[in-house]
């Protein structure tokens, strides 16, 4: 019924925590698992670790194709009625897949079930957030439910469970960065994205953000420099993506619209972002970085639980501010 792909590379630490994932209260699952040209001990452990477990596949690859193409090949092997991805340095409550079956099974309009997640940064204490998709199941329009998804949508959400058949009809994740949010788009346009209750899933991120260069080399497996304007891709693809649905021309040009709203939002932000921070006085300067974040990064299901780690980790980064 349930389908879990954990696409892998370079993972000998956290491989023994695969067999965590049949700790569910959910029995019916299969795992895959898919080594992308690893070259410590992943492989080796990965194959230790499934010895006696029924329902599970493993395959190894000779040379690292990215990490799009390895979580693309997981769900290209998946057999269930629905599918999840997992990372496995994350924690999920017992119930975690019992609870998005059940929510999915109550209607075939959802594609995409969600629980509350819980964000915490490796080897540091306590919670740095929690996050939700409730403002999503809101949503009375297609266009709504599609602005939902290219503003509000918080990217760990793509560890919830999908309708396979749903899933099957999209392009996937495209091979640079960036390329996995621009799934959820489009997997919003073919049906509902509901919260979770009563579950949980625990992400530990990074301590340390991926440089651009970090991250091009992730996504795509190469060590060349990464392409110039990466984000005029995204936007392009999100675009591409929408006029090769099968709605209505109307249908269409709403949908569209609000694309061209969202990328207009985007690129004054930047602008805005772009001039904040070059102003004089570096107090005042990261005050102000501080107080834009909220307006291009709004999402109303996100409750900090961190501030301070929260500035250092997410919004000083990604805004571009000294610490002060």
């Amino acid at each position: 019924m349930v389908s879990i792909g954990v696409p892998l590379y370079n993972a000998e630490k956290h491989v023994a925590n695969i067999r965590r994932l049949w700790n569910q209260s959910y029995p019916n699952i299969e795992v895959i698992i898919s080594d992308n040209g690893s070259t410590d001990r992943t492989a080796l452990l990965a194959r230790k670790a499934l010895r006696n477990k029924k329902n599970a596949t493993f395959r190894s690859y000779p040379t690292n194709r990215g990490l799009s193409w390895n979580f693309n090949r997981t769900f290209r092997m998946a057999r269930g009625k629905y599918f999840m991805w997992a990372s496995l340095d994350d924690r999920r409550a017992p119930n975690y897949i019992e609870k998005c079956v059940e929510v999915m099974e109550s209607s075939p309009a959802v594609v995409l079930a969600v629980p509350t997640v819980h964000v915490a940064i490796e080897n540091c204490p306590g919670l740095l957030y929690t996050v939700d998709v409730q403002e999503a199941s809101r949503a009375r329009s297609l266009s709504e439910r599609l602005s939902y998804a290219l503003g509000g949508f918080p990217a760990v959400g793509l560890y919830g469970l999908f309708r396979a058949k749903a899933l099957a009809r999209t392009r996937l994740m495209s091979p640079f960065p960036g390329g996995d949010l621009l799934l959820i788009p489009e997997i919003a346009l073919l049906g509902e994205i509901r919260h979770v209750a009563g579950t949980t899933l625990t992400y530990f991120g990074r301590k340390n953000w991926n440089s651009p260069k970090q991250d091009y080399q992730a996504f795509t497996g190469k060590k060349d420099r990464p392409p110039c304007f990466p984000g005029i891709r995204i936007w392009r693809e999100h675009i591409f993506r929408i006029g090769t649905t099968r709605f209505s021309k109307m249908e269409k040009s709403r949908l569209l619209l609000v694309t061209v709203v969202h990328l207009q939002k985007a690129l004054l932000f930047r602008f805005a972002k772009r001039i904040a921070q070059v102003l004089p006085g570096k107090k005042a300067r990261v005050r102000l970085l501080e107080r834009l974040y909220p307006i291009g990064f709004k999402n109303p299901g996100l409750q900090i639980q961190n501030l301070r780690m929260f500035r250092k980790r997410v919004i000083h980064p990604v805004m571009g501010a000294l610490p002060s």
